[in-house]
């Protein structure tokens, strides 16, 4: 069985998520945006009152920091909220993950999320140190993308290969069938609802 508790474990490299491990067809990031604005609930999460607001409301809804197949990582540019219709995605792709891991030498390999709804200053604040934020209003400012970075594993004796393929071959039927929208980028998977 795999080892509990929590990932990332220390000293164990996770096997990266980017366009250069993994091969997806790109949408175009207008494709992300006009849906980000029309997907149910949407709104610009403009400062932390207004992320409060919609949580209250019931627009935004908080993401658990461990959740079947995946957990979220150190989010330092983010708040762990998502409209709830990219929870569905996220939950759905996770779970999905966590069945083609089970029963396998992989089992215990978790999808790590490193971002999800940022606020206006937030995304401000990573545009100066990550050149490959968008520079003006992001997906993540309505709460209607995440990103997956990290594949971690439980231990030394799962390699990279079947869970990065695991991941790769969901987000290929997923986006076929139109339910997600994906952006492979440098470091990272940025995925919206379709």
């Amino acid at each position: 069985p795999a080892p509990s508790g929590p990932l990332p474990r220390k000293g164990i490299a996770p096997c990266s998520c980017s366009k250069h491990t993994m091969k997806l067809a790109r949408n175009p990031y207008t494709q992300h945006q006009k849906r980000a604005r029309t997907l149910p609930g949407s709104f610009f999460v403009k400062d932390k009152r207004e992320l409060t607001a919609g949580a209250e409301r019931g627009d935004l809804e908080r993401i658990p920091a461990v959740g079947r197949g995946y957990h979220l990582d150190r989010l330092t540019h983010s708040e762990p909220f998502l409209l709830p219709a990219a929870r569905e995605v996220l939950e759905e792709m996770a779970s999905r993950f966590a069945d083609a891991m089970e029963g396998t030498a992989d089992e215990g390999a978790s999808i790590r999320i490193t971002s999800l709804t940022r606020t206006k200053e937030q995304q401000r604040r990573l545009r100066r140190r990550n050149a490959n934020a968008f520079n003006g209003v992001s997906t993540h400012n309505y709460g209607a993308s995440f990103d997956v970075a990290f594949i971690d594993r439980p231990n030394e004796s799962v390699t990279c290969g079947g869970p990065s393929w695991a991941l790769q071959t969901i987000l290929q039927d997923m986006q076929k069938a139109g339910k997600i929208l994906v952006i492979p980028e440098g470091i990272c998977m940025h995925i919206t609802p379709r």
